[in-house]
């Protein structure tokens, strides 16, 4: 119970002396940051350095994406669900139009293009994780968010540090960010050409320093490479170390102690997989995608301002997820936005045709794919699939055994359902048996997750149950106790909090998932009935596909009685959304 007490002890111990390392005593006593505190407070071999005026550098990180090359892409969900989160006297609901979306994302640059000190260093990365033949291209992607001190060299020259060089850039537009890269670039090929990515094949083609995408952006801060696609998935932030609080991780008004009144240095608080810093929480970071709504699972067609990612010291919880995304303006009416909790890091990647070569190799190697018929795509999940690996994730972070068990209990259901290629029809298929197949589906996943949620009340119970006891029971602290005793009690009672908001944020995970399965089931019952022709003999024709006395074919029958209720319903004119929830985790009889 107080392993995390102790670690958070302890890094705070580590952030005091390596603040007080990473300054210089100046004249008059004033604190002076050094070149490494500005440049990379927390140097790592793996670290891809670009040199910047006055001695000073800017640290990157290689970003691997699971990909066969320059033709292929990786699709995986990006954003997060809507929430409704209650903070004091307020409601926060994080708007739909900025929830989930599947897109893609790729690169132009591999291995081959790096400068020669790094293809070890690449080389090395990639060997430290299996994905056959994928992850052949790459890109960078800041270290850390751009510091004061950085941003002083480059636009003006300016190679004196003071006690707030270290600190992140605020209050630059997003075409100061722009202006920035152009002159960090100029600069860099005057200087140090070498030091960036180049084209063996093609001279011309340089690695560029620029705004990273959205997706660049959000596929790095939630690991990267070093994240598997189910937790790039469902999670909400990177996979954080067990023994570690989001407090180790970010900078954020946490709602418990006094909210920060600005940002910290860069660098101060643990990174992710991927080694990248204050990706969350510190200040939000510009992106150079144009901000979209997000429409039935797309990004809408309207371009509006840009993209700001990662929440700041100003934000709560719900706005610092890796998938938030909130739009930012590029003008103000008194001039170009700025705002004093934005600030930026910045990707290296290359042009995708860049010289007439080039495009004449990726039209030869696209005619061959093209010929061959080959398949790229990496991802492509079902339903069924995605809720197999949440419970294996969830297995993995469960140190109950009872609550281990009933998960391994539903991974066996659901893994028999997919072997019986019952799952692998998706809601999309516009036949009426393959809805229909769907909506079973549908069905078993609602009741999963109603059982997900019964089994987080009943640990949010014990656990309030145990607060109960330590502040007003029967191990509440006599009134002559020892002042240990009581601080040990309160220690507990600390620890019992964290993982009731711990499981809270869990179960409101669930909730969004139960939501979300019950809005796709509702949907394929309006789009069924507009065939209701079709409708009786399918069903007939899948209850074939069921029959037989084993466990999953009686509890799919039983699904299906539901699913011919339900039909019925809406046939009858009924409003799909008026069914209630026990009519559908109603699987007590057989049709």
């Amino acid at each position: 119970m107080f392993k995390h007490l102790f670690r958070t002890l302890a890094l705070t111990l580590c952030l005091v002396f390596s603040s007080s390392a990473s300054e210089a005593q100046g004249l008059g006593g004033v604190r002076v940051d050094t070149p490494e505190a500005v440049s990379n407070p927390k140097p790592d071999g793996d670290d891809f350095l670009l040199p910047l005026p006055c001695g000073l550098s800017m640290a990157f990180r290689i970003i691997f994406i699971p990909e066969r090359g320059h033709l292929s892409d990786f699709k995986t969900t990006f954003g997060t669900n809507a929430k409704k989160v209650n903070i004091g006297d307020d409601v926060y609901v994080s708007s739909d139009f900025n929830g989930k979306h599947e897109d893609y994302i790729s690169s132009s640059l591999s291995i081959s293009d790096l400068p020669p000190k790094y293809r070890d260093v690449a080389d090395k990365i990639r060997a430290s994780f299996t994905y056959d033949d994928y992850n052949r291209q790459l890109y960078l992607i800041g270290k850390y968010e751009l510091s004061v001190g950085q941003y002083e060299a480059v636009m003006n020259g300016n190679c004196a540090l003071n006690n707030k060089s270290s600190y992140p850039a605020v209050d630059i537009s997003w075409y100061d960010a722009v202006a920035f890269t152009e002159k960090l670039m100029t600069h860099v090929l005057r200087n140090n050409p070498d030091a960036l990515p180049f084209s063996p094949d093609d001279p011309d083609l340089v690695g560029i320093v620029r705004l990273p995408t959205e997706e660049e952006w959000e596929f790095a801060a939630r690991g990267g490479h070093m994240t598997d696609s189910d937790q790039l998935a469902v999670n909400d932030f990177f996979p954080m170390d067990e023994d570690s609080g989001l407090a180790d991780y970010a900078i954020y008004d946490d709602e418990v102690n006094p909210p920060p009144t600005g940002p910290n240095r860069i660098g101060t608080r643990l990174p992710n997989q991927a080694g990248l810093h204050d990706t969350i929480g510190n200040v939000d970071e510009m992106t150079m995608s144009n901000y979209h709504m997000v429409f039935l699972d797309r990004e809408h067609g309207s371009n509006g301002g840009f993209s700001r990612k990662g929440g700041g010291f100003r934000d709560r919880i719900p706005n610092i997820y890796s998938g938030a995304r909130r739009e930012a303006l590029f003008f103000f009416k008194d001039g170009p936005g700025r705002y004093t909790d934005l600030g930026v890091r910045f990707v290296i990647s290359s042009a995708n045709l860049g010289s007439p070569a080039k495009e004449a190799a990726l039209s030869d190697e696209y005619a061959k794919l093209k010929e061959s018929n080959e398949h790229f795509e990496v991802t492509e999940g079902i339903d069924v699939k995605e809720q197999i690996r949440f419970l294996r994730y969830l297995t993995e972070r469960e140190t109950e055994e009872k609550f281990r068990n009933k998960y391994a209990e539903l991974i066996q259901q659901l893994e028999t359902m997919e072997n019986e290629g019952i799952a692998a029809v998706e809601f999309e298929k516009t036949s009426v048996r393959g809805k229909i197949n769907a909506l079973i589906n549908r069905l078993m996943l609602l009741r999963n997750t109603r059982v997900l949620l019964n089994l987080h009340d009943y640990k949010l119970e014990i656990l309030s149950n145990d607060i109960e006891a330590r502040t007003s029971g029967r191990l509440k602290p006599a009134p002559d106790a020892s002042q240990t005793e009581k601080k040990t009690r309160q220690n507990e009672i600390n620890a019992l909090k964290k993982e009731i908001q711990k499981v809270g944020e869990s179960r409101k995970d669930f909730e969004s998932s139960y939501a979300l399965m019950r809005e796709n089931y509702n949907a394929l019952l309006s789009e069924i009935i507009a065939r209701e022709d079709l409708i009786d003999d399918q069903i007939v024709m899948v209850l074939q596909d069921i029959k037989g006395d084993s466990f999953m074919s009686r509890e799919l029958r039983k699904n299906l009685a539901t699913v011919k209720d339900n039909i019925d319903f809406v046939s009858n004119g009924g409003n799909p959304a008026d069914i209630p929830r026990e009519k559908l985790e109603d699987f007590s009889r057989e049709g």
